[in-house]
């Protein structure tokens, strides 16, 4: 190729490797099937599979009103999943394509805000190189439902780079680009509500960029004024994280309110396991489970004091673009932090969004280690990082190929986990590996002999009655049953193990040290058509 015809196009062959990178480590993706939320949010989601709800969606009625649909308040994240169900149906291909495409788009935005903002295009390649191909990211691209999270970046990204072109287009073009950002931070909170960070980031540019008095005034009035008007509309939309203020538990994890200690120990305890495997992406896990009533190890207490020594040390550096980066990881991690208690107090798709500003973060330490230690060294490690990146996704995309393949690996890391186990042997199951899926319950008892206990002995008895052993089915049903009496599943297949409906009420009278009134009500009520 021509040497001035490749410097005079050189920014379109970086956009265009940084995309196509992006997309084939993770091509394999394709490949994959629906997985976790994937069920809830797609092939279960009725409201998605109908293209006529797109105008419930639109209508300026349902503005502030959250639709009685998953995920009704992230409407242009529906829109997303309801266009795709539209073209592709059930296959989930078509999802893949959609949100490795994305990803793309993320990568390439990160490149063009990086070079624009300081003008150094390497600095802008290192750091979409190192978010496009980080392992963490895995989890966000290779689950189709996880889409809140890429549009919400991309509408972020989108955002900031409008930013750049305010500060250096004509005056007269000015009115426009502002009106433009209002609407795509709209989209950004209509796609996931950690959006609200936005006219934070643009007061952080103000501050660290923006010399210009007149324009720091107009973009600050814009960021206050978007700020007010989003934040009722955020209150009114996502009443959720506000509510999860006053609950009392959450299933699976520790109450993170129900003392101080122990908020305090999920906030650090979620930080450290978030950002160690940024650090060490080599152990990652679907499952995230964090004994926060046991002392937090060594480890975790270094990796926190070195991290709040780096905060501390680098309030010392004068340069502008770090401090800004650093101010994007704060920022956009907050909503993450647990400070207002999450569900799923850690997961790696919380980590898209502050991936940024830690990209940003690692192109300034790369950019400095070329001037204190030899350049061959550095350019040999920093292409061994990517390597090791690049390897680690291409096999992480493999893990993420369905639901047996994901839960297998996940109870090979952390055998503990009762959740883990307990979807392990739900995927035993769906793969006919029947004896298996018994020895899988098995150990979910042993784990937590209360966790879904019911659903346990449900399944373990199905599990019985596919291998023919009816006998034993039987008395797992009639466990099942004692524990949950209202399930119209299990009082069918309980009733299915007998010649007929009388010879399962009669066992019922002999194996049952007390019959409830409400059980025998519902077995009758559940049984008598038939």
């Amino acid at each position: 190729m021509d040497a001035s015809l490749y410097k005079k196009y050189r920014t379109f062959f970086i956009i265009l490797f940084l995309f196509l990178i992006s997309v084939a480590i993770r091509i394999k993706s394709l490949n994959n099937s629906f997985v976790l939320d994937d069920y809830r949010l797609i092939i279960d989601n009725a409201f998605i599979h109908s293209i006529g709800n797109f105008f419930k969606i639109i209508n300026p009625v349902n503005f502030f009103d959250v639709l009685p649909v998953i995920c009704g308040a992230r409407p242009l994240t529906v829109v997303s999943l309801m266009f795709d169900y539209f073209v592709f149906g059930q296959d989930p291909a078509g999802f893949h394509f959609v949100n490795l495409i994305l990803h793309g788009f993320n990568v390439v935005l990160l490149f063009l805000f990086v070079k624009n903002l300081i003008g150094n295009r390497f600095a802008g390649v290192i750091s979409a190189l190192f978010f496009s191909l980080h392992p963490v990211q895995s989890e966000v691209v290779n689950v189709a439902s996880f889409r809140a999270d890429l549009l919400c970046a991309f509408f972020t990204l989108i955002f900031l780079n409008l930013i750049i072109l305010f500060k250096n287009c004509e005056k007269n073009k000015r009115t426009i680009i502002l009106i433009l950002m209002f609407f795509i931070f709209a989209g950004a909170l209509f796609s996931k509500e950690n959006a609200i960070i936005i006219p934070f980031l643009l007061s952080g540019y103000v501050i660290f960029f923006n010399k210009e008095s007149r324009i720091k005034k107009l973009l600050a009035a814009t960021a206050i004024t978007a700020l007010i008007f989003f934040f009722f509309f955020w209150i009114e939309r996502f009443p959720v994280p506000l509510y999860n203020i006053i609950y009392p538990g959450i299933e699976n994890n520790t109450s993170p309110l129900n003392n101080p200690g122990t908020y305090i120990s999920v906030i650090t305890a979620s930080f450290y396991h978030n950002f160690i495997n940024i650090i060490y992406p080599v152990n990652l896990s679907v499952d995230y489970f964090v004994n926060y009533s046991k002392a937090m190890p060594l480890s975790a207490l270094f990796t926190l004091f070195a991290a709040a020594a780096f905060i501390i040390s680098s309030l010392k550096i004068k340069n502008k673009y770090f401090k800004f980066a650093l101010f994007f990881t704060a920022v956009s991690y907050i909503p993450v932090s647990n400070i207002i208690p999450l569900v799923n107090t850690i997961a790696d798709r919380y980590m898209y969004m502050p991936m940024i500003g830690i990209s940003m973060i690692f192109a300034y330490l790369m950019l400095k280690s070329f001037k204190v230690v030899n350049t061959k060294m550095a350019y040999a490690f920093f292409i061994f990082l990517f390597l090791i990146y690049s390897f680690v996704s291409y096999q992480r995309g493999l893990v993420y190929a369905n639901q047996y393949t994901l839960y297998r690996d996940a109870v090979l890391k952390n055998p503990q986990n009762v959740r883990t186990s307990y979807n392990m042997a739900v995927a035993y199951i769906a793969n006919q590996e029947y004896e298996s899926a018994i020895k899988q319950f098995d150990n979910v008892v042993k784990i937590n002999p209360l966790y879904r206990r019911d659903q346990v002995w449900f399944l373990t008895g199905l599990s019985h009655e596919s291998l023919g052993e009816r006998d034993l089915a039987r008395k797992y049903y009639h466990k099942a049953f004692l524990l949950n009496n209202s399930d119209k599943n299990v009082i069918k297949k309980f009733t299915e193990s007998f010649g007929s409906i009388q010879e399962a009420k009669q066992y019922l009278f002999s194996n049952t040290f007390k019959l409830d009134k409400q059980a025998l009500f519902n077995f009758e009520e559940n049984t008598k058509n038939n």
